[in-house]
């Protein structure tokens, strides 16, 4: 499911821990799945469009552009948290 959201999805399991990584164009988004609790941490890059709002703010239509990107962004977490949740669920009724 993530393949059709990211360029690149990276998936690795370490004993009761998955780690997921998948990229859109230049940002990253990470997310740590602890099978054993069914606990999860997510990391997205919410803080680029806020720096290149603060930064380019006085540049006409670069306000309009960061927020665009800060939707797209936060989309894309989205999507990682519900197939995080997902194979939560899949891997704590298997395991």
């Amino acid at each position: 499911m993530l393949e059709h959201e990211f360029d690149d999805v990276y998936v690795d399991r370490i004993g009761d821990l998955v780690l997921v990584k998948g990229r859109y164009l230049i940002f990253t988004f990470a997310a740590r799945l602890n099978c054993a609790e069914g606990r999860y941490e997510l990391s997205w890059p919410w803080i680029w469009p806020i720096l290149l709002t603060l930064l380019l703010g006085s540049v006409p239509g670069m306000v309009l552009f960061s927020l665009v990107l800060l939707v797209i962004l936060a989309y894309k977490a989205g999507r990682l948290e519900r197939g995080i949740k997902l194979a939560a669920t899949a891997l704590t009724r298997r395991d």
